[in-house]
């Protein structure tokens, strides 16, 4: 029932560069997919770099596993918690229905299609695409994201759970 170091540090990393991302966000109340896909983000970029004491220091853990390197100009087009307008994918169709969504970037998925992920605000969904319009983030913008936030129970702070799944308030 001893404590793992390494683990232990890991885990406090992951939450310091959480309470990071959240001191960059306008919002009161985070909706819950998106607190999921901005602890996948993090990890996804730990994840990214060699670890001294790793197996080798020349590679990192994702690119022993996948043995692809992330690329900046493909994966750091835009930062996370960011306004965007989402361009649909190109289908030639002549009815009334929107083209975009406005949405709030979630970080890249790590594929070579250069793909970002993005939480639509009028579904509710993550949407996975290529192109996209970074825009200036509005009032109306945050007052949707804290009301779907708010709707589903959800603070600023995120919770992390022991192994007892007793909950750990952090902020």
């Amino acid at each position: 029932k001893e404590h793992i170091s390494e683990a232990e540090r890991t885990i406090r990393t992951i939450k310091e560069r959480t309470r990071g991302i959240l001191a960059t966000l306008p919002f009161l109340h985070l909706p819950r997919r998106m607190k999921i896909e901005f602890v996948y983000f993090i990890v996804l970029w730990l994840n990214a770099f060699p670890v001294r004491s790793g197996i080798l220091s020349t590679f990192s853990p994702r690119e022993l596993l996948v043995r692809r390197r992330l690329d900046y100009k493909k994966h750091c087009r835009v930062l996370p918690g960011t306004n965007c307008e989402v361009h649909d994918k190109p289908m030639p169709t002549n009815n009334m229905t929107p083209q975009m969504h406005e949405c709030i970037a979630l970080g890249p998925t790590g594929n070579l299609q250069e793909s970002i992920k993005f939480y639509c605000l009028t579904t509710g969904r993550v949407l996975k695409r290529c192109s996209f319009t970074p825009m200036p983030m509005p009032d109306r913008v945050i007052k949707r994201v804290n009301a779907i936030g708010v709707r589903e129970g959800q603070k600023r702070t995120f919770r992390f759970l022991n192994q007892r799944k007793e909950p750990f308030e952090w902020t």
